[in-house]
């Protein structure tokens, strides 16, 4: 029997695996690259060897991210695992020279737009971050994810609503992405192409060649602000067009869905998102202002998101097995995870913060969706208050008893050390087993509750993927020794028994 490979999934690994000649200078701008060793990985995530790793790590990907990204979703901890497995592909399809620039970009730009999202460092080595999702993933194992089965309908507008803010969020991300290599092109220049690397010193490390700081991204700065927007303008804004005429199209081509749904609050959330949209494209403003006007857009939509019907419920597991999950961490696992929480807080205060400044000065391109906010009472105080009472103080000091060596590792001996540091742990005398599962409970229930959660990750991964792959279909045929897109459906056809014409393998590949 033939294994007929659903299409989608064929060309994500062509995108990942075809060749083509270009730019050094192009390609290194897309790092840097790390060279990352078995030891510097997570035990047991993949082999030592290298070409053995680049093996499963693609094969991971593919599997939890596109094959099986429907069980991933109701995943949270496989959903971070892939993401780790993601970004360890990055860091070594950027070191070959014959991977097509094109397929890195959009591989690139799915990994920034997910860190971005979680509230990860743009600029950090990969072994960081893989290491973060990693534990973040192990310590997840402590609660039970519980998928909600959602009516049809219900589950239809959620996702028309998720493709108009992941076309948004895509349109961010792609920027931020132009404005990082724009200037990793010139540092590259000045250093040789070869030495962009992550090294002790913070990337880049040029003198007046900082990182960006994306955080003043969120703030409308005036249009005389000297220090942004960050030069060349005349790339990221060509993209920007582009990718504004498609979120235009987008908005449009749901107008019809939503004129007919019976869901008022998803109706009214979609309207006050293509009005804000429209009132940003009919201001008269430079294309930097557009751009963070846009962000605030994204947010509000995130914001949004909180209100609609939950795919993913968390459940405390029971007490003997959230035990048998805490003591398979290690103190370097609570310190990636502490890690890990502290940048996701600081991302989703900083966006609650600046979205709350820009609701109280009332700015008319953002009225509809104050007045959404207000009608749904959704309030941003209360969202703020929530975010500051994550327990990371606990989960520090959880971490350093861990490390302390003079702990055996007996439960009893922890649970005696704990009740005897009481004060540490903000003066709580609960046993281990009640320690671990309330801080398990607590971070996963942050981590699932948020409007930009996990699913809507998975949601965002397969956009990017589509819009990236479908960007150069011919190219990447040719890399793959095809004169032609069009040819390589015909080889695809002739070889797996299917009749695809090339209009329908192109939507099959756009998700449509």
């Amino acid at each position: 029997m033939t294994l007929k490979i659903p299409i989608k999934v064929l060309f994500f690994l062509i995108s990942i695996l075809c060749v083509t000649a270009c730019s050094d200078v192009n390609h290194y701008a897309l790092g840097p690259i790390e060279d990352l060793e078995h030891i510097d990985l997570p035990v047991g995530m993949l082999p030592a060897a290298k070409p053995a790793a680049r093996e499963e790590a693609q094969m991971m990907v593919l599997w939890l991210l596109a094959k099986d990204i429907d069980k991933t979703k109701s995943n949270p901890p496989a959903m971070l695992r892939g993401l780790a497995y993601l970004e360890y592909l990055l860091n070594d399809i950027l070191q070959d020279l014959a991977t097509v620039v094109s397929t890195k970009k959009s591989i690139k730009k799915i990994v920034l737009n997910l860190r971005d999202a979680l509230g990860m460092p743009l600029y950090a080595p990969p072994r960081k971050i893989i290491k973060m999702y990693w534990s973040t993933a192990k310590f997840m194992k402590i609660n039970k994810f519980t998928k909600l089965e959602l009516a049809e309908s219900v589950v239809t507008t959620q996702e028309n609503l998720s493709e108009v803010k992941s076309l948004i969020t895509l349109a961010i991300v792609t920027a931020k992405l132009n404005m990082i290599t724009a200037q990793n092109q010139n540092i590259s220049k000045k250093l040789g192409i070869k030495e962009l690397k992550f090294e002790d010193k913070p990337y880049p490390y040029l003198k007046n060649a900082e990182p960006i700081n994306f955080d003043k991204f969120r703030t409308i700065t005036s249009q005389d602000n000297k220090n942004f927007p960050p030069k060349p303008w005349s790339h990221w804004s060509r993209d920007l067009k582009n990718n504004l005429n498609s979120i235009s199209e987008m908005i449009e081509e749901k107008r019809k869905f939503f004129s007919v749904s019976n869901s008022n609050y998803e109706k009214d959330f979609y309207k006050a998102t293509a009005k804000v949209f429209q009132n940003i494209l009919n201001e008269d403003q430079n294309t930097w202002i557009t751009l963070q006007k846009l962000q605030k857009l994204s947010d509000f939509m995130a914001l949004s998101s909180l209100r609609l019907p939950k795919k993913l419920v968390v459940d405390k597991k029971r007490n003997i097995e959230a035990q048998t999950k805490l003591r398979a961490l290690t103190p370097n696992d609570f310190n990636n995870l502490r890690q890990f929480l502290l940048n996701f807080n600081k991302m989703k205060t900083l966006r609650l913060n600046t979205f709350q400044q820009a609701y109280n000065k009332k700015s008319n391109y953002l009225l509809p969706a104050i007045h959404h906010l207000d009608k749904y009472k959704i309030d941003l105080n209360k969202l703020i208050e929530e975010t500051n009472n994550l327990p990371i103080d606990q989960i520090t000091s959880l971490a350093k008893l861990l490390s302390s060596p003079t702990l055996n590792v007996n439960i009893d001996d922890i649970t005696r050390e704990i009740s005897k540091s009481s004060q540490e742990i903000n003066n709580t005398t609960e046993s281990l087993n009640s320690v671990s599962s309330e801080l398990g409970y607590a971070a996963g229930q942050y981590l699932a509750s948020i409007g930009g959660d996990l699913q809507t990750l998975a949601e965002t991964i397969a956009t990017a993927i589509h819009s990236g792959i479908t960007t150069d279909l011919n190219a990447m045929s040719q890399g793959m020794g095809y004169s032609s897109f069009a040819a390589a459906v015909v080889a695809y056809n002739a070889q797996y028994g299917t009749s695809y014409t090339t209009q329908q393998a192109i939507d099959a590949l756009s998700g449509k």
